[in-house]
């Protein structure tokens, strides 16, 4: 079972971006601008933005701020396949198990 609150709501965001592909599939390479973006909006920022301000004002905002989310995901994702709720395939993409299914349904089955 997850308990660490970040961890499961980190989770419950991977696994249901997953369930809405029809193989079940994530790839590193799209979630973390996915995770970079919600980030940002709170502060009326995109990642385009970002890299518009960088190329203005020779800063390397964007670059840092991808390796850091980056890393996140990598460490969540460890985790993740570690608790056997996902399964790490080719080229950075990542499967939700039938354990990672079954645990989604059950963060959500209240919710309906």
């Amino acid at each position: 079972m997850i308990g660490d609150l970040e961890v499961g709501a980190t989770f419950a965001g991977l696994a249901y971006l997953a369930a809405e592909h029809p193989n079940g599939r994530i790839d590193r390479a799209e979630i973390w601008k996915e995770w970079a973006e919600a980030e940002l909006e709170p502060h009326g920022l995109s990642l385009q933005e970002l890299k518009r301000l960088d190329h203005e004002q020779g800063l390397a905002t964007h670059n840092s701020t991808a390796k850091r989310v980056k890393k996140a995901l990598d460490v969540s994702l460890a985790a993740l396949v570690h608790f056997g709720l996902f399964e790490k395939g080719p080229q950075n993409t990542y499967l939700l198990t039938t354990a990672g299914l079954a645990r989604l349904l059950e963060l959500t089955k209240d919710q309906g």
